[in-house]
């Protein structure tokens, strides 16, 4: 997986420069099957989710984004999701472009933004090799 210094330094050369076309929506690129939890549940019930994934997001009584919680916030203190998530967290919608998504990832170093809906749902997920497979094919 790239990390976040290839992936700015790729940002740097093709887009910035204007060599990558103006851009893919993120609708185009996210991924859909994703996974969210609530911010009550115990970080030990997680463990095997992140055999499958590196991050999970947390969502309310009504299915709004609130969080999102990586395998690295697995390392800080506490027992419960609500205690290691990232909070607010860093977002898109479905319109905004891959380039819109490779600078708020840069800006803010997360490997990771849902994808929500006008009402805040979530409805899929970009990641660093999303961004990065997107920008390299020109989108």
């Amino acid at each position: 997986m790239p990390s976040l210094e290839d992936v700015s330094e790729y940002f740097q050369k093709h887009v910035l420069k204007n060599q990558a076309q103006e851009g893919s929506r993120l609708e185009e690129v996210m991924s859909r099957q994703i996974i969210c939890v609530t911010e009550g549940i115990a970080l030990e019930q997680l463990s095997n989710t992140f055999k499958k994934v590196s991050g999970v997001c947390v969502v309310d009584d009504e299915k709004r984004l609130i969080g999102v919680v990586s395998r690295k916030d697995l390392d800080r203190e506490g027992t419960t999701v609500r205690e290691v998530m990232s909070s607010p967290p860093v977002a898109c919608k479905a319109d905004a472009t891959v380039r819109d998504a490779a600078a708020l990832m840069l800006k803010h170093k997360v490997h990771r933004i849902p994808v929500v809906d006008s009402q805040a749902q979530v409805i899929g997920m970009v990641t660093r090799t999303d961004i990065f497979t997107a920008l390299e094919a020109g989108h």
